[in-house]
């Protein structure tokens, strides 16, 4: 039997704002390495949020970024901190600046959770989560259309989230299972 090669890749970073820009260095070179380029911009905004979290949250010596492209084409990220404090999903409102990383998460990915880092619960977390392997695509529903009828449009312009030393971020388009009402 022909197997592909492993595509699987782990890097420590230490606890500072600038490591979360070179974390997703980092993860963007393994996917575009891997020809994963169509996930590449919606990895990159995950991953910004999960290493933030553990800068801000965590403490400790650093967090550990972990990329996996799995057997049926989806990528599995993974981001591991010495904090066994797992994030919540909160609701700070439209106005909040702070406290929405893992709501985008929740939107974003197709799966997404926590684990112990070890079988000491005290030995910190790991937060994974997966995205599809095509893009998603947003859809937006009103009063007169069926849901089988929405219209696409283009995704949010988020590409303030990456910072000026990160390559330019493809243009994608974004599908979300929850319609958007007009």
């Amino acid at each position: 039997m022909n197997l592909p090669p492993p595509r699987t890749a782990e890097q420590a970073f230490a606890p500072t704002a600038s490591s979360v820009s070179a974390a997703r260095r980092f993860v963007t070179d393994c996917l575009e390495q891997w020809d994963q380029e169509p996930v590449v911009w919606t990895v990159q905004l995950l991953l910004s949020e999960l290493a933030t979290n553990a800068v801000l949250h965590a403490g400790g010596d650093g967090f550990t970024v972990g990329v996996e492209v799995l057997p049926e084409g989806a990528v599995r990220l993974t981001v591991a901190d010495d904090s066994p404090r797992p994030p919540r999903l909160r609701d700070y409102g439209t106005g909040a600046t702070t406290g929405g990383g893992v709501a985008l998460v929740d939107e974003l990915a197709r799966g997404w959770g926590v684990e112990p880092r070890s079988a000491a619960a005290t030995d910190g977390k790991v937060v994974w989560c997966e995205v599809a392997p095509e893009p998603l695509r947003l859809h937006l529903v009103t009063d007169d259309d069926e849901a089988d009828d929405a219209a696409d449009v283009a995704a949010p312009d988020l590409d303030s989230f990456l910072g000026p030393d990160d390559a330019a971020a493809p243009t994608a388009q974004h599908r979300s299972d929850a319609r958007i009402a007009a």
